[in-house]
C-alpha cells in the first residue's frame, strides 16, 4: 500500500480529471501546492498546442482565445486586459493602457496577479507631450519577452532574480530592460551602425537580437554599460527589406524572414492606413561554430509561431492539430487589422512548399488596440 501522500495525490487526480475547462483546472490548481502539482500534471495533457489569444469584444471583458487542437474558442473573463495592448511571453501577458502603465499578467491563473512593471515614463526616447496616449498605447512598445516563467506567487513587491523583462521601444526601437523588482527600466546602447532591433531572443542564458541591418547581436546586461555587441553579419544574399523573427528551439537559433507587401488605403480617423499582405518566409539556422547563417527548406518538423508575442517553436505529436514545417503568423503591423480588408495578414505557410492557408476563420479578428497573437496556456 503506498503512502498517505500518494494515495492523497491519486484522490485529487481523479478529482480534477473531472474538469475538462482549462479555467477550472487552474482555479483547482490555486487551493494549494499540493493541488497545484496534480493539476499542472493535467494542464499539460490537457494543453496540447498553442493557443490564438483572439481580439477584445467591444465593450466587453470576456476575451477570446482559439484552441489549434480542439478548433474551439474559450472565453475567459479578463478584465485586466480590456483597454489594453497585449503581447506574451511564456504564457504570461504584457499590457500598455491609456495611462501608459505596463503590467504583467498570467491569464490561465485564478489569482491573476498583476505585476506593475517601471511607467513607460521611465524609458528613454519618449515621444513629443503632444503625442496621444492612444498612438502611444499602439506604437511605442514593439515587443517584450520574459527571460523565465516567473514564480506564480510572486507581487509587486517580491524580486525574482532569474526573471528578466526585456523589450524594444520608441521610434527608434532600442531596448531596455529590468529585473522583476526594479523601479526603472535600464537602456541597452545600441550603435548606430548596427540598426534598430527587430526582434529578441533568449537562447541559453543570454539574450541575442536582430537589426534592421540584418546583423545578429548578443545583447551583454552584465556590465554596468549594458550594449548590444555585434557578432555576425547577415546571410549571404538576404535583402534587409523583410521583417526579421528570432526564433530559439532545443539551444539553436533560427532566422525567420517575412517578406510584406504594404499598400496605403487611405485615412481614417485622421491617421494614414496601410493593407499588409505577407508574400513569403525563409527560415536561416545560426551555427555558432563559424557565426554563420544557413538557409533551409526544413525547419526539422518544428512548427514556429510568430507575431507580437516572443517567438517560439514546438515539435507537433500524434496528438497535435499543428502541422510540422510551418510557420504560423499573425499581424504585427501597426495598421494591419484596424479596419475591413479582402485577407487579413494571418495564416500558415509551408516552408517546403512555400503555400499558404488559414489557422483561424471567424469573428474578433479586428481591433485599434490588441490583434490577435499567440500564447501557450501555462498554469
Amino acid at each position: 500500500m503506498g503512502s498517505w501522500d500518494e494515495r492523497c495525490h491519486d484522490i485529487l487526480g481523479v478529482i480534477v480529471d473531472q474538469l475538462s475547462a482549462i479555467e477550472d483546472i487552474g482555479h483547482f490548481g490555486a487551493v494549494c501546492q499540493a493541488w497545484r502539482s496534480v493539476s499542472v500534471e493535467k494542464w499539460h495533457l490537457s494543453i496540447v498546442d498553442p493557443w490564438l489569444m483572439l481580439a477584445e469584444k467591444k465593450d466587453s471583458d470576456n476575451r477570446g482565445f482559439y484552441s489549434l487542437s480542439t478548433k474551439k474558442v474559450y472565453y475567459l473573463n479578463l478584465p485586466e486586459a480590456r483597454g489594453r495592448k497585449c503581447w506574451s511571453s511564456y504564457g504570461w501577458l504584457i499590457t500598455l493602457g491609456l495611462d501608459l502603465e505596463i503590467h504583467l499578467l498570467n491569464p490561465f491563473s485564478r489569482s491573476r496577479v498583476s505585476i506593475r512593471l517601471p511607467s513607460l515614463r521611465t524609458l528613454p526616447n519618449q515621444y513629443s507631450i503632444e503625442t496621444s496616449p492612444e498612438f502611444i498605447r499602439r506604437a511605442f512598445i514593439k515587443k517584450v519577452i520574459l527571460s523565465s516563467r516567473p514564480s506564480k506567487r510572486i507581487t509587486s513587491e517580491d524580486h525574482n532574480e532569474k526573471c528578466v523583462v526585456m523589450g524594444i521601444f520608441s521610434e527608434f526601437r532600442r531596448l531596455s530592460f529590468m529585473r522583476l523588482g526594479d523601479e526603472v527600466w535600464t537602456h541597452v546602447y545600441t550603435p548606430r551602425e548596427e540598426g534598430c532591433i527587430t526582434d529578441v531572443v533568449y537562447l541559453n542564458g543570454q539574450f541575442y537580437g536582430f537589426t534592421s541591418l540584418g546583423k545578429l547581436v548578443i545583447v551583454d546586461i552584465s556590465s554596468p554599460d549594458p550594449k548590444t555587441i555585434e557578432i555576425a553579419e547577415p546571410p549571404d544574399g538576404r535583402s534587409n527589406s523583410a521583417e526579421f523573427y528570432l526564433v530559439e528551439s532545443v539551444g539553436e537559433l533560427f532566422m525567420i524572414a517575412r517578406e510584406v507587401y504594404v499598400e496605403y488605403n487611405g485615412v481614417e480617423c485622421n491617421e494614414r492606413q496601410y493593407v499588409r499582405d505577407t508574400d513569403l518566409f525563409e527560415a536561416y539556422k545560426f551555427n555558432f561554430d563559424d557565426s554563420k547563417w544557413t538557409k533551409v527548406k526544413s525547419l526539422d518538423n518544428r512548427a514556429i509561431f510568430v507575431g507580437v508575442n516572443a517567438s517560439f517553436a514546438i515539435f507537433p505529436s500524434s496528438y497535435s492539430e499543428c502541422e510540422p514545417n510551418c510557420i504560423y503568423f499573425t499581424d504585427d503591423g501597426l495598421y494591419g487589422l484596424m479596419k475591413e480588408t479582402p485577407r487579413k495578414d494571418m495564416g500558415v505557410f509551408w516552408i517546403e512548399t512555400e503555400e499558404f492557408d488559414d489557422h483561424y476563420i471567424g469573428p474578433e479578428i479586428l481591433s485599434r488596440i490588441c490583434g490577435p497573437l499567440w500564447i501557450c496556456p501555462s498554469p
